[in-house]
């Protein structure tokens, strides 16, 4: 997940690795409520919501990488156009 968000990140995609870290962040909150609402895993609910976050942004880094957005940079881009 590192790997990917310094990629997309460096490539001057900012704003893409901020919904990713936003996502697993408020992610990581969402599921631990519905999974002890929803289960009986009580404080577990906690832990699986941990495990499961990071895979929202993983889906984000990865759709971007294979979309090959990242491949043109946005700052060459800005740098091309002045």
């Amino acid at each position: 997940i590192y790997t990917m968000t310094g990629v997309v990140s460096g490539a001057g995609y900012t704003t893409i690795t901020m919904v990713g870290a936003l996502t697993a962040a408020f992610g990581r909150i969402i599921i631990a409520l519905i999974l002890q609402n929803v289960t009986s895993l009580g404080l577990y609910s906690i832990g699986v919501a941990a495990i499961i976050s990071p895979v929202i942004p993983v889906l984000i880094m990865l759709i971007t990488i294979l979309s090959g957005k990242w491949k043109i940079s946005r700052i060459q881009k800005e740098l091309d156009y002045l």
